[in-house]
This record gives structure tokens, C-alpha cells and sequence, in this order.
């Protein structure tokens, strides 16, 4: 994007991907979306993608898990509460919550990529993964590693006993921008102390026991990426969208925070050690008709639905999952990073595809 050189373990094609792994017997491949309302292309590009690594690694020997970051917190959401995707109101009352609506298109979409390329794939829930002991491991050496954590992710190289995860209330299910600070807890057990700053809610600081299940703990998008060596089978290549490889003012990529931080948390808790941090496939980046970076929550690009209603319209003589997924095979064999709103036009919405025929 920018000319700087790809990291170590990172990806933008898949023939090297296929050659790394080619004496495994059984892979996984592993994507994750963020449930803030409906898909748009880019989101369904990075299904795609990694949809087609599956297929192209073979349907036998692969599975794709897709996980659904239903504790995460909403990018755009300001203050000092946030209420995680997973109790905020659903759009459309059959739904009981946003990350249930927002999945229901995205279950919709993957039925009909199965149907046209036979891939094998399941959906993961990220409230469920931070309730297990293997995760809860990683958050203990997060703890202990928490000023090293903290630098890689902010910058910030104060040292403290602030923690960089967002608890969820147990009461009002809100999280405190602000993050919690490690308490002492007795008989050597890693107590947390968090503040409740909902107005609304009667319970304003509590504390509880890292292991302590009950409580639901959401942490940075960027931490969240541990889901890939703390589940079983561990995942073998993560599929990320274009947005990864960006970088600010020299800062390292969010990929290459990702892969740090995973590291770290793989190579210094116990019952991970010798697990390895999986490889990294990075999608292209999508930009919308008024130039700015499609986003769901934002309502930029083309939507899911929109994209049905678009090829229903048009003798297409394939079908639009099939069109798209060409769009996306063409894209990474021309090595496009960026994809501004008129490359889509033409080659999308209206233009022929010349090299990205799927075999």
C-alpha cells in the first residue's frame, strides 16, 4: 500500500500459503467479523477470500471457522460506557440483539458460498471463547506482561497497574472505556477491580476473579486475535481484511500488532507452550463511491442486500456469489491492495473479468 516491506508470516496471495502447508493433514483457516450491522462488500470479500483459501487448500482436509466478536465494542462509540455488539437493539425486531442481526446476513451469505464452491465451515462465538480456561490463561500472562502489551498497542511505556481488557457489567452488561486495574488478590488469585460508570446502573465498581466465569471479559480487537491459538483445532492461516496492513506515523500495522501480541501470550503461558502463532492473509481494502473506507456501522459501501438487488437486475448467466468471488480472485492475482469504487464499477458491477475465472 504504501511501499513498506511485508512482515514476516504475512501474506497477500495464496500459492506460498498452500506451499507452507501442503504436509499438514488436517488445516483451519480463520476469520472473524465484527457484528455491527449489515455486511458490505469488503466484509464479503474477506469471506471470500478466506472461503476460497479453504477451497483451494482442499475441501477434505480444511475447515474454515468464523467467529463472531459479539463482546466486541462498537469502533465509533464515544464516552466513557459502550455497550458490546451483543446487547445492543437489533435493527429489526425478529433479532433480539445487533450481533444476532448482523450474523443472520452473514449465515444467508455463507449458505450460498457453500452451495457454489462445497467448503466445510462453522461459526465460533467470541463470548464463548473468553469463558474458557485456555483464554482466561492468556489474559493471566497479559496481565503479567501488561506494560510490554500496552507499549505495542498505544505506545504508552508508563508503567502501572492498568490492564488492557474491558470487563463486561454483570449488572447493566455496559463496559468502561477506562481500563481496570489489577487488584491483590488472596492466596496468590488474580483479582481485577473495575469501575461501572453507567449512570443507570447501582453497581459502580466491583471485583471479581479472572477465572470467575461469571464475568464476561470483551479486550482490544488487536488482543482478541489469541482466539487463533486458544481454540481446537489451532488455526493455521487468520484471514484479515485490507484495513490490517495500515499503519499511522510509522507505527507498526495492525497485523504486525496482532502477530506481537500473540506471540508473546503463545510463547508465555503454560498451556501454550510450543503452540504456533498462525500464518497471516491480508485481503484488499474497499472504498466506497465518496471515497471514504467502507464501514458497516457507518452505512459506506455496497451493502449485502444491495448487491443481491444489483445482479438480480442484470443477465449475469452465473450467479453473484460466483461473479464476486471471481472479482476477488482477479483482485489478488493483480496484487490489488486498494480497491477505489472504480475499479468495483468496472470490474464488479458492470465490466468483464479477464483472469480471475475460478477453476
Amino acid at each position: 500500500m504504501d511501499g513498506r516491506k511485508t512482515p514476516k508470516g504475512v501474506y497477500f496471495s495464496l500459492d506460498s500459503i498452500v506451499e507452507l502447508l501442503s504436509n499438514k493433514p488436517r488445516k483451519k483457516v480463520s476469520v472473524g467479523f465484527r457484528p455491527s450491522g449489515q455486511i458490505h462488500l469488503g466484509n464479503i470479500s474477506t469471506l471470500l477470500l478466506a472461503s476460497w483459501l479453504t477451497h483451494y487448500l482442499g475441501t477434505s482436509t480444511t475447515e474454515l471457522e468464523i467467529t463472531v466478536l459479539d463482546i466486541d465494542l462498537p469502533s465509533e462509540s464515544k464516552g466513557k460506557i459502550a455497550y458490546p455488539f451483543k446487547y445492543i437493539k437489533s435493527p429489526l425486531e425478529e433479532y433480539p440483539n445487533l450481533a444476532a442481526y448482523s450474523t443472520a446476513k452473514v449465515k444467508e451469505f455463507m449458505s450460498l458460498v457453500q452451495a457454489e464452491i462445497g467448503i466445510n465451515y462453522h461459526f465460533n462465538w467470541l463470548s464463548d471463547i473468553q469463558s474458557t480456561v485456555k483464554y482466561r490463561n492468556c489474559l493471566e500472562t497479559l496481565i503479567k506482561e501488561r506494560d510490554t502489551i500496552k507499549k505495542i498497542l498505544t505506545g504508552d511505556e508508563s508503567k502501572n497497574r492498568k490492564i488492557p481488557i474491558h470487563p463486561i457489567c454483570p449488572k447493566c452488561h455496559t463496559v468502561t472505556r477506562t481500563f481496570p486495574v489489577l487488584a491483590k488478590g488472596k492466596n496468590d488469585r488474580i483479582e481485577i477491580e473495575a469501575d461501572c460508570n453507567n449512570e443507570a446502573c447501582d453497581q459502580k465498581r466491583y471485583k471479581f476473579d479472572l477465572y470467575d466465569r461469571n464475568i464476561s471479559i470483551s479486550a482490544h480487537y488487536l488482543i482478541n486475535s489469541i482466539r487463533d491459538i486458544v481454540t481446537e483445532p489451532q488455526t493455521d492461516v487468520h484471514v484479515y481484511g485490507g484495513d490490517y496492513f495500515e499503519s499511522h506515523a510509522g507505527e507498526l500495522s495492525k497485523v504486525e500488532k496482532a502477530k506481537k501480541i500473540t506471540t508473546i501470550l503463545a510463547n508465555k503461558t503454560d498451556s501454550l507452550r510450543g503452540t504456533k502463532v498462525p500464518i497471516y492473509l491480508i485481503g484488499p481494502l474497499f472504498y466506497g463511491e465518496d471515497g471514504e473506507k467502507m464501514s458497516k456501522s457507518n452505512l459506506k459501501g455496497l451493502t449485502f442486500d444491495e448487491l443481491k438487488e444489483h445482479f438480480a437486475n442484470i443477465n449475469q448467466g452465473k450467479s453473484w456469489v460466483r461473479r464476486t468471488l471471481e472479482f476477488v480472485k482477479y483482485l489478488i492475482n493483480e496484487r490489488v491492495k486498494r480497491v477505489d469504487y472504480s475499479i468495483t464499477r468496472q470490474h464488479l458491477l458492470g465490466g468483464d473479468l479477464t483472469k480471475g475465472n475460478l477453476n
